[in-house]
C-alpha cells in the first residue's frame, strides 16, 4: 500500500480535528461538570451547569425583573435592588454557592468566618488569573497577590476599625 501526499494530509487533518474536538468536549462540559461534582462534595450549592451560558440567563432575568420593581425609599436593604441574582442564590442556596459564569464556576461566600478564613490565608487561597490587559489598567490592592497583598492590607486595616468607623456615620 503506498500512501499519496493527499491521504496523509486528510489523516493529519483528521487527527487535528478529533483533538480539537476533544479539547472542546472537555472545555465545555467534562471539566465543568467534574468541578461542580467536587464542589458539591465539598458542600457547595448551586444551579447545575447548564451548557455554555452558566447562569447567564437567570442572571440577565432577576437584573431585568429588579429593574422594573422600585425600591421602597424608607428601607436599607439595597441587596435586593443592586444585587438580585446574588441575593435570590442567597436565599435559595445558603451562604456559600456556585454560580456559573459560562463554563468556569465561581464561589460566593457571604459566612463571615468563612471570609475572615480566606482573608488571613491569602497564601491558600489565590486570586483567579488576571486578564493581562485588566491587569496594565487595575492597580491597587485588588491587583497585588501574595505578599504585597499582605503588606498593603496592614497598612489599609486600621482605617476600618470600629471606632474609626463610627465617627463617619455619626457625622
Amino acid at each position: 500500500m503506498e500512501a499519496t501526499l493527499s491521504s496523509v494530509i486528510i489523516s493529519l487533518a483528521l487527527v487535528t480535528l478529533l483533538t480539537c474536538a476533544c479539547k472542546v468536549v472537555n472545555w465545555v462540559w467534562l471539566k465543568p461538570k467534574k468541578m461542580e461534582r467536587c464542589l458539591r462534595e465539598q458542600g457547595f450549592k448551586g444551579n447545575p451547569y447548564k451548557l455554555l451560558y452558566g447562569d447567564a440567563k437567570d442572571l440577565i432575568s432577576k437584573m431585568r425583573e429588579s429593574g422594573s420593581k422600585h425600591m421602597e425609599p424608607t428601607s436599607d436593604d439595597v441587596v435586593p435592588s443592586i444585587l438580585p441574582f446574588h441575593h435570590h442564590s442567597v436565599n435559595l442556596h445558603g451562604k456559600k454557592y456556585i454560580q456559573w459564569m459560562g463554563p468556569t464556576p465561581r464561589i460566593n461566600i457571604t459566612d463571615p468566618k468563612l471570609i475572615r478564613e480566606i482573608l488571613l490565608n491569602h497564601e491558600v487561597f489565590q486570586k483567579s488569573k488576571i486578564n493581562p490587559i485588566v491587569k496594565l489598567l487595575v492597580t491597587g490592592i485588588i491587583a497585588y497577590e501574595g505578599e504585597e497583598w499582605a503588606k498593603h492590607r496592614r497598612l489599609l486595616n486600621p482605617a476600618f476599625h470600629i471606632e474609626k468607623l463610627k465617627i463617619f456615620v455619626m457625622r
